[in-house]
């Protein structure tokens, strides 16, 4: 009987553990990339910013507002390490954001996070596994958990497109 209830008892245990731990799970960062490196970099100049990694930004779907630099560190300051003075036009249509990344913008999302990471393929070699810089880059992408209530898409700027400097 004794064994029975210890059993049942870690059972139990194990199973409120594991629910409770699926409901603090941080939502994984839904990919993004545009169709080639050039479409990236013209959405960016053509709203008079520049094409910078690693950066995040913050959108505003319901206002279409693309938020400013400041504007974004005063709203979402644990984001402060990975925001970039890349002050880019504000007004922008949500279909060119969700076209220019290939994202579906949900109807009632309040912000989107979008974090630009490195060139496709160069994550590990800019980023080193390991390295002081990867582990910055990783504190700093945890810093956005905070904001994961807000559909967050990790963009990946393709190689194709690239031009040799």
């Amino acid at each position: 009987m004794l064994n029975y209830l210890s059993r049942t008892l870690l059972i139990s245990t194990l199973a409120l553990t594991s629910f409770s731990l699926a409901a603090n799970e941080v939502p994984p960062w839904q990919p993004a990339s545009p169709q080639d490196y050039n479409v990236a970099e013209q959405f960016f100049l053509q709203h008079d910013c520049r094409l910078i990694f690693p950066a995040v930004y913050f959108y505003d779907p319901q206002n279409e507002t693309w938020l400013s630099s400041t504007a974004a560190t005063e709203k979402f300051p644990d984001a402060a390490p990975l925001i970039r003075e890349n002050n880019c036009q504000e007004n922008i249509p949500r279909t060119t954001v969700a076209e220019t990344f290939q994202i579906t913008i949900d109807d009632n999302a309040e912000f989107i996070v979008l974090f630009v990471g490195p060139l496709e393929g160069m994550l590990g070699v800019m980023y080193p596994p390991g390295s002081p810089q990867r582990t910055e880059l990783d504190q700093q992408l945890e810093s956005l958990d905070s904001y994961a209530h807000y559909p967050r898409f990790w963009v990946t700027p393709p190689m194709t497109g690239v031009r040799p400097q």
